[in-house]
């Protein structure tokens, strides 16, 4: 088993125009925007959809998406990858994304199981990507919490995130896990 902990470098977490917050201080102080791994017979893309300002696709709100240096590192990265399982982690849902058709074309008939973003703090499967499901964890931060204790995101589910279990390549299986749930240990014998 292992973990993956993806940190958002979203501009909103981190304006470019703060000195101590930036993209460029998140690449100092945490590493690549965006960036590849293998383990255990997978394939992992770390992606950094989060281009706001972008110019919105058609009938769609988005103003996320992937920068063109950033598509044009991933078109290289699809090529010399491995023919192994890929599983996608990211900040905002590829159906926000504006520039979703172009990228969503470079995974068609490639081995991708699973997108597995947040950004609405809500926790369900969104709209299918390259054909495969996209899942959507909740969130342990949010100015918007519900509840007397607030600490519920908008649909209702306790603050939490997805914990996600890869049982063999291609084989994926997610559960949440509530942040503030107590569990105890009796150690005395």
């Amino acid at each position: 088993p292992f973990a993956v902990k993806t940190i958002s470098a979203s501009r909103e977490d981190f304006p470019a125009d703060s000195k101590y917050l930036g993209e460029q201080a998140y690449q100092r102080l945490i590493g690549p925007l965006y960036y590849s791994f293998e383990h255990a017979g997978c394939y992992f893309l770390m992606l950094h959809a989060t281009a706001i300002g972008q110019p919105v696709r058609p009938n769609c709100g988005a103003r996320s998406g992937l920068p063109e240096r950033e598509v044009k590192w991933l078109r290289t990265e699809l090529t010399l990858a491995p023919k192994k399982p890929i599983y996608i982690f990211c900040h905002q849902p590829p159906d926000e994304w504006y520039n979703l058709p172009q990228v969503e074309r470079l995974f068609w008939r490639k081995p991708l199981v699973a997108v597995f973003c947040g950004h609405r703090h809500t926790l369900c499967r969104a709209r299918l990507f390259a054909g495969k499901p996209v899942l959507l964890g909740g969130a342990v931060s949010g100015n918007w919490w519900r509840g007397r204790d607030r600490s519920y995101c908008v649909d209702g589910n306790p603050q939490g995130c997805n914990l996600i279990w890869i049982e063999k390549p291609g084989k994926v299986l997610a559960a949440y896990r509530p942040a503030f749930v107590r569990a105890y240990l009796d150690a005395s014998d």
